[in-house]
């Protein structure tokens, strides 16, 4: 893998068409609509989110910083895999404006 996954690297250099390509083939935009005792009684509620093998989690962590480093999550999962996921929605139009 190019360098682009280094820890050092200036995230702000990245290629947005990288960034662009790479969620196209492992990330997902999820929306969900749930029954709740409150409000309204829904909610709404949209995610970003990539799943990678725990051996990707220095270029999970990468990834995360071209969109700043406290930009959503990072959690380690039951099954040997390590994820991403935004669920804040200003964090979420970031993320979104990248690909529009």
């Amino acid at each position: 893998m190019p360098s682009a996954f280094s820890t050092k690297s200036n995230h702000n250099s990245w290629n947005p068409y990288f960034i662009t390509g790479f969620s196209d083939a492992e990330a997902c935009f999820h929306v969900s609509v749930k029954k709740v005792n409150w409000g309204l009684g829904w909610r709404v509620e949209a995610k970003f989110s990539i799943r990678l093998h725990k051996k990707d989690l220095v270029a999970l962590r990468s990834f995360q910083s071209f969109f700043g480093p406290e930009v959503g999550i990072i959690t380690n999962n039951a099954d040997g895999s390590v994820g991403f996921s935004v669920f804040s929605s200003i964090p979420l139009q970031g993320i979104y404006s990248t690909f529009h």
